[in-house]
């Protein structure tokens, strides 16, 4: 394997990995949202919360944004 097919492979394996991250993020924060909405107290969750969350749901775009 030539080495730029190997950093390709390293790119692409670490986007895969982000993506996976951004998908259970994205089922973690439903997940919380609905338990909130069904127990009707938003004010349990703040935003401190969930925005590892939601950095972990954008990271796949920073990635491509500041790679």
């Amino acid at each position: 394997m030539k080495k730029t097919q190997i950093n390709v492979f390293k790119s692409l394996s670490v986007i895969l990995l982000m993506e996976i991250c951004g998908w259970i993020s994205n089922y973690s924060i439903r997940l919380i949202i609905g338990a909130v909405k069904t127990l009707n107290s938003w004010y349990i969750i703040n935003i401190t919360t969930i925005m590892p969350y939601i950095a972990m749901s954008l990271s796949p775009v920073s990635l491509y944004i500041f790679r």
